[in-house]
């Protein structure tokens, strides 16, 4: 079910340049990372005068909400998923293919309504596979072009890739958030595949934190010893927390937890060692992990550029089953420590912790800001391309 939401009347303001385009940006509804990598992209959408139309549902909806309170909101829901607690993530996902198929055909009968009832000039999707357009330009954003399935399914891994090339195809471009260089880069095999689709761009790795300076950890002083970033789906979210809880109430540390939950109000509770906070705010969030010694957090991609814009390194629990997150943990293991969740020991993960540096990545957002300069041009040549094919109709 798709509504729109009572939010500031767009039509009352007014737009410069009086070019302005409207532009649907819908990011997937599978924990916080593809919105949060989003919010670089909004912030430069709106600095560019564009008029940007969000639709997103759950965790995803309310982080964005929360950044940006001026655009209209569209309650858009992602097709979803079951989680185990045990089983493969990509396994389940193998399992529930016709769900997915089924729900990528909804997403995508419903964005032909949301383009026409709102006039939209451009879809930006991350990782939303329906959300392309045969009327006007979409961009789909991801950094696994290579999706790695558990050993039991690698025999299929050349299949997934061709339909995920496929999918890729029918957008006018594919965004990838990573330093194009095929070796030194954040997300290896995921994203820097031998044959890459032609219309791939790398616009360099996306953070909230990245319009934040970067300070030294050199003799400071720190208010927590450990923060502790939750994010990812349920029930891993939640078993985590409770293992993570566990481990700190019998320890010598002090913990902020940031639980990865903006649907809730913002509570802090606070019991013997331990604060917890259902979710912060950008400025916040940076400011807690600045005051943090060590950081511990999942190994999701959204994570791993958040902390390479901080240039901090942290100990990573890969969500288990998730083989993204597990390859991330082994390909980028020169800067963070990695920790099996099933296996975590808090004392052993510190002591691991402290031989390691941050990334040092020159971070910069110019690949980013030259696409979202050249969407103007995107739009003009989807447009002559559709007056051509109606003259040839005609």
């Amino acid at each position: 079910m798709i509504f729109r939401e009572k939010q500031k009347n767009l039509e009352s303001e007014p737009i410069s340049p009086a070019n302005a385009k409207n532009i649907l940006v819908c990011p997937l509804n599978w924990g916080l990372g593809h919105a949060s990598r989003l919010i670089p992209v909004i912030r430069e959408l709106l600095n560019s005068k564009f008029r940007v139309y969000i639709g997103a549902a759950g965790y995803s909806l309310e982080l964005l909400k929360q950044e940006f309170p001026e655009p209209e909101y569209i309650n858009f829901p992602s097709f979803t998923v079951t989680y185990g607690k045990r089983k493969s993530l990509s396994l389940q996902l193998f399992l529930q293919l016709p769900k997915i198929i089924y729900g990528i055909i909804r997403e995508h009968a419903a964005l032909k309504k949301l383009v026409k009832c709102y006039s939209i000039d451009l879809v930006i999707s991350d990782n939303r596979f329906g959300l392309w357009s045969k009327k006007v330009p979409a961009i789909y954003i991801t950094h696994q072009l290579h999706v790695i399935l558990p050993h039991c399914l690698r025999l299929f891994e050349p299949l997934i890739y061709r339909l995920h090339r496929q999918i890729i195809s029918r957008y006018s471009e594919c965004w990838v958030p990573d330093f194009a260089d095929p070796l030194d880069n954040l997300s290896g095999k995921l994203s820097h595949v031998h044959r890459q689709p032609s219309n791939i761009k790398f616009i360099g790795p996306l953070s909230r934190f990245s319009s934040y300076p970067v300070k030294s950890t050199i003799n400071k002083r720190y208010s927590y010893d450990i923060a502790i970033i939750l994010s990812g789906p349920e029930p891993q979210r939640t078993i985590v927390e409770k293992q993570l809880i566990d481990e700190i109430r019998n320890s010598q540390y002090n913990a902020l937890i940031i639980r990865g939950r903006p649907d809730k109000k913002q509570i802090t509770e606070t019991s013997e060692n331990i604060a917890l906070v259902s979710h912060m705010p950008t400025g916040e969030f940076v400011n807690m992990i600045r005051l943090s010694r060590y950081i511990i957090c999942r190994s999701g991609y959204s994570t791993i550029m958040d902390l390479a814009a901080l240039k901090r390194t942290a100990v990573l629990i890969p969500t288990p089953g998730q083989t993204e997150q597990e390859y991330l943990a082994r390909q980028l293991s020169a800067y963070f420590y990695c920790a099996e969740q099933d296996s975590f020991n808090l004392a052993g993960a510190i002591e691991e912790i402290k031989k390691y540096r941050g990334p040092d990545f020159k971070m910069t957002d110019s690949e980013l800001k030259k696409q979202i300069q050249n969407l103007h041009n995107l739009k003009k040549q989807a447009e002559k391309r559709n007056n051509k094919k109606s003259q040839r109709k005609s």
